[in-house]
């Protein structure tokens, strides 16, 4: 059985493109690899060293070790097939410290044809403890050669290389992401510093460029590692079982790129703090005996993106439930998520157990298995399920969300004429698929003063048009007719009616979209509106 977050569904109605604001941080090529090694065995790259050309300056430059271009003790290779989710990499290297302790500077070689590398997850033993930064990385020394426009409360370790930073950094620093402020491209290579040698590759993150209305695939699976620590090892990646987060931009600004890591978690160890009864579901193809394990997926813009990512999208995540921990499937499916809640670049809280909302709006029974939902940010996202509730069975759909209904098209632009009104009609569930029938209307973002279960309308700027903008800053709460609010007819059933009158001039072509906050973390733009003359 197989299950997707984010995916399209049909019940009750005909087939419908759900639109979500996310993170700049969804995914493709990640590639769990886990692997222990001894480095220090390993062949040096017939290639040019990645760490020869930056001059190291003081941080090497000392009577101990005198080279001013030291070479790397370490190098990551990742080589791939023409297309994406087909990656095999390998750690190489000799091991030696810079500084002649325990420093070490590692280069990134990317041989793929097809694959722009955004992140990768390294982890290592306590005591190569590599992300336990003390202070004498070589960026301290030679800033001249090292990224230095980090994001807004970034706190600077002194190992970041010429275009990364460090995120996501364990408790006990074993574990840490190295997120490429510029992606490396193919047939490109770069560096940072380590406090110690990685012995295992936990992830690689793909990172792939979005453009508005075309889908983006990101492909991911469980690395297969073969060879001996002598000789080296080989981790090649396994996406036979279709695993994938697809993204459908609405409206992403042109240069917007997406970086996705999938980074496995234990499925008998989870445990979502704000929903202590839940379960995380189990990846088949993740797992080893006796040791089921989900995945979380962590969604990264690259810091250079100027807009944050703060684009609408529709997103499918598609996986395959262990049959053997579920054979029935799952019910009582959740979405879970945590959103970056610092606009100005991202605080590093992946991955976490620390889920804040619930972005759950389908999920159907079939292969694959959807279960879809958005919202906004840099992000972590694991699907997750109530053991509790009764499987969904074969063919059936549970959602949350269907969109809005007739007279609206949530699959076509919409016109508007000013100042004719709009009736936004929907219908809303909880994840057991029963009606909720006390939703109210909410007039902030933050659900202040709001009661739960609370709904959020606004406006979204599809146009750059200053008008375009204008309008959707000033329907935001939406006005509605007569101030007449969210109209409840029982059963789950509501309508909005929007009041489109405006005095804002030059409106004509401006698209927009309306957007449904909910209190559960579920942000859905499922229609789009263009203004007519």
């Amino acid at each position: 059985m197989t299950a997707i977050c984010l995916a399209l569904t049909k019940e009750k109605r005909d087939l419908r493109t759900k639109r979500h604001l996310l993170p700049a941080t969804v995914k493709r090529a990640i590639f769990t690899v886990v692997c222990g090694t001894l480095l220090v065995l390993f062949a040096s790259p017939a290639w040019a060293d990645p760490c020869s050309a930056p001059t190291i300056g003081p941080a090497v430059n000392t009577s101990n070790f005198p080279n001013t271009t030291p070479t790397c003790g370490i190098v990551i290779t990742i080589d791939a097939g023409s297309t994406s989710g087909n990656i095999i990499a390998t750690i190489s290297g000799s091991g030696l410290p810079y500084d002649y302790q325990d420093d070490q500077l590692v280069g990134i070689q990317n041989n793929s044809t097809s694959v722009t590398v955004g992140a990768i997850v390294l982890s290592g033993t306590p005591t190569q403890d590599p992300f336990g930064f003390d202070g004498d990385g070589p960026c301290f020394y030679s800033p001249a050669n090292c990224f230095t426009n980090f994001p807004k409360g970034y706190v600077p370790t002194g190992y970041e290389g010429p275009d990364n930073i460090f995120v996501g950094i364990s408790p006990d620093t074993t574990t840490g992401k190295v997120l490429f402020t510029t992606p490396v491209p193919p047939g490109e290579s770069t560096w940072f510093a380590l406090e110690g040698i990685p012995t295992i590759f936990a992830a690689i993150g793909e990172n792939k460029a979005l453009t508005a209305g075309t889908p983006a695939s990101f492909p991911f699976g469980p690395f297969t590692c073969s060879g001996s620590l002598e000789g080296g090892i080989t981790c090649t990646e396994n996406s036979t079982e279709g695993d994938a987060l697809q993204l459908a931009p609405v409206n992403s600004a042109s240069g917007d790129t997406l970086t996705v890591s999938p980074v496995a978690q234990s499925f008998s160890t989870f445990s979502a703090t704000n929903y202590p009864t839940l379960s995380c579901v189990p990846y088949s193809d993740f797992n080893t005996a006796g040791s089921p394990n989900c995945v979380e997926l962590e969604l990264d813009c690259p810091p250079a993106d100027t807009d944050g990512c703060q684009f609408t999208y529709t997103a499918t995540a598609d996986f395959n439930i262990d049959k053997s921990i579920l054979p029935n499937g799952i019910g009582g499916a959740y979405f879970l998520g945590e959103h970056d809640g610092n606009p100005a670049g991202y605080n590093g809280q992946c991955p976490t157990q620390g889920f804040n909302v619930n972005i759950f709006e389908s999920y159907t029974a079939t292969e694959p298995d959807p279960i879809r939902g958005g919202g906004t940010g840099n992000s972590c996202f694991v699907t997750a399920f109530d053991p509790t509730a009764q499987p969904v069975p074969p063919g059936q759909t549970v959602s949350t969300f269907f969109g809005f209904e007739f007279p609206v098209s949530d699959t076509k632009v919409n016109p508007i004429v000013v100042p004719l009104p709009v009736p936004l009609s929907w219908d809303y569930n909880n994840s057991l698929g029963q009606p909720v029938t006390n939703l109210t209307l909410c007039l902030n973002s933050s659900g202040t003063g709001c009661t739960a279960p609370w709904v959020y309308p606004y406006l979204t700027a599809l146009s750059s048009t200053s008008a375009c903008k204008a309008i959707a800053a000033a329907s935001s709460p939406l006005p509605s007719l007569f101030n007449s609010g969210l109209l409840n007819f029982g059963h789950g059933e509501y309508t909005f009616v929007w009041n489109t009158a405006t005095k804002i001039k030059g409106l004509s072509g401006c698209q927009v979209s309306v957007v449904l906050q909910f209190d559960s973390g579920l942000t859905a733009a499922p229609a789009v509106f263009q203004y007519l003359d």
